[in-house]
């Protein structure tokens, strides 16, 4: 009877060793599948067949597929997307934006973004002329031209370092640790351009003819070739842009010039054309009066020493 419980003892043992060995076996066999597949997935089982590019771009989609340098027999899984993505920045200045979506089986989408001006920024000639920066909501230089883009806003009051020529981004993201004053400074002031720029289109306000960031505290906006727009500071602004173009349209009238500007109480104040014009030529009288008046009394001072050095 012990014999038997020894013998059914090692039966048992030897029936778990080889339950053991065939779990090895299958998840040995399942692990080599698996590497199998994942040689065969980046070398030979999707290849690349179609690439479809889409978004409106003033470049065809040939010369964007061509830039993206997919090679023959490129695998889906190992096409580069962020590279595609930034050589086809690189190479188109008019693309802002790209997208890379890899689709399974055998299809890469390429979805592009156009590159859309902004503003027109001055730049001083040393001839003493004025040239055009044309910048993009993305923060791309465009192109520099004699002549501002029309129907984008003309903008003065900034300044960019030598290096933001056209195709050049300025990168919003960078390390300022990384960086040189210069790199700072274009970057500051880029993302103050998109800033205002984005306040406007939120507010749907069109008719915008130039805006002067000279004095960040103090924006100044010319509508319509009529209305100097004193906005203030950025903060509030497309409350401040809505609430003036209100003022515009209800109160206003659309053949009115004149000043409107923000009041530090939340409301605003207007002065027409006519009423500036008096103010200045007001101010242009008190000025000559004080001048004279001041001439006057140099005059009395004077002639009062002119008669003691006699007397002496």
């Amino acid at each position: 009877m012990k014999s038997t419980e020894n013998f059914n003892g090692y039966s048992s043992r030897g029936k778990t060793r080889r339950k053991r060995n065939y779990s090895l076996v299958i998840l040995t066999g399942f692990t080599v599948i698996v590497i199998i597949f994942a040689v065969l997935s980046f070398t030979l089982l999707f290849p690349v067949k179609t690439v479809k590019i889409t978004g409106s771009s003033v470049y065809s989609p040939a010369d964007i597929n061509t830039a993206a340098g997919l090679k023959d027999g490129q695998q889906i899984l190992t096409a580069p997307a962020d590279s595609i993505k930034n050589v086809i920045l690189d190479s188109f200045i008019y693309i802002d934006e790209v997208n890379v979506k890899k689709k399974f089986p055998d299809t890469i989408e390429i979805e592009v973004v156009p590159s859309k001006p902004i503003a027109n920024i001055t730049v001083a000639n040393e001839d003493e002329t004025e040239s055009y920066l044309y910048i993009s909501g993305g923060g791309k230089i465009l192109e520099i031209s004699d002549v501002p883009k029309r129907n984008v806003p003309i903008l003065t009051g900034v300044k960019f370092s030598p290096a933001v020529v056209p195709g050049v981004t300025v990168d919003l993201n960078a390390k300022l640790t990384d960086l040189t004053a210069e790199q700072i400074a274009d970057i500051e002031a880029a993302a103050f351009i998109l800033d205002v720029a984005d306040e406007i289109k939120s507010a749907s306000l069109e008719k915008i003819d130039y805006i002067d960031i000279s004095d960040p505290g103090n924006i100044k906006i010319m509508y319509d070739n009529r209305i100097n727009m004193q906005m203030g500071g950025l903060s509030d602004f497309a409350y401040k842009l809505s609430f003036l173009k209100e003022i515009i349209d209800t109160k206003i009238g659309p053949n009115t010039s004149g000043r409107l500007s923000m009041l530090s109480t939340g409301g605003a104040s207007f002065i027409d054309s006519d009423g500036l014009s008096y103010n200045e030529k007001k101010f242009e009288q008190n000025i000559a009066s004080s001048t004279a008046a001041l001439e006057t009394e140099i005059t009395e001072v004077s002639e009062e020493t002119a008669e003691e050095v006699t007397e002496e």
